[in-house]
């Protein structure tokens, strides 16, 4: 052997031997992590990891790299762990997804919710205008209308005028009120939100969406 040869092994044996690459510290840390996983059952991950580990590393303690096959394992098995945690915790099940047909729904209901918020605070403008709003969502919904935010009203009796006529007179009822209360500065009473409770409620089913 060179003399290069023999100090890079004295070197390497040295490093080996530090704390940190002891066996006994860093597997006897694993372990006790492991004891910390939850408990499914009867069944303990933890115990499970560990006596599987326990029996590796016996067993390949007299070959020299005894201590390597461990954690490459262990690293694998943190993987398969991961991979399973974000399975079930963080994805939704297909089944459980909404559809977008569900989801504008949902819209719907919730600018019809925030209506009735705000009726019971007395802010009957800002009510007006969500019901508004709801009744824009069911109508898209019920593709009567595209709702988009850069579109008028204009545009959108334009569009109701030509995909759903039996819903016309009313929303343009609904538009007509809503634009004199948000746009004239006119300031409702509790009345006016009922009337354009009533007359919203009439075309879109209120907080029990119709399929029109």
């Amino acid at each position: 052997m060179t003399a290069e040869y023999e100090k890079s092994r004295e070197q390497l044996s040295e490093i080996l031997q530090r704390d940190e690459f002891q066996s006994g510290m860093w597997w006897q840390h694993l372990l006790e992590r492991f004891d910390q996983l939850p408990v499914i059952g009867e069944w303990s991950i933890g115990n499970w990891l560990n006596n599987l580990l326990s029996s590796l590393f016996r067993a390949g303690a007299g070959s020299g790299v005894g201590w390597l096959l461990p954690v490459l394992l262990a690293i694998l098995l943190t993987l398969i762990l991961w991979v399973i945690v974000k399975q079930l915790y963080l994805s939704r099940p297909a089944g459980e997804e909404e559809s977008p047909s569900t989801a504008e729904e949902s819209k719907a209901l919730q600018w019809w919710e925030r209506g009735e918020a705000h009726a019971l605070r007395g802010e009957y403008r800002e009510g007006i205008r969500c019901l508004f709003r709801h009744a824009l969502e069911t109508l898209d919904h019920r593709e009567a209308l595209d709702r988009r935010d850069h579109k008028t009203n204009r545009e959108y009796r334009e569009e109701v005028a030509v995909a759903a006529p039996i819903y016309l007179p009313v929303f343009q009822l609904l538009v007509l009120r809503f634009e004199l209360v948000w746009y004239g500065m006119i300031e409702p009473e509790a009345s006016d939100y009922e009337e354009y409770r009533r007359l919203c409620e009439g075309l879109t089913g209120g907080g029990t969406i119709e399929a029109g």
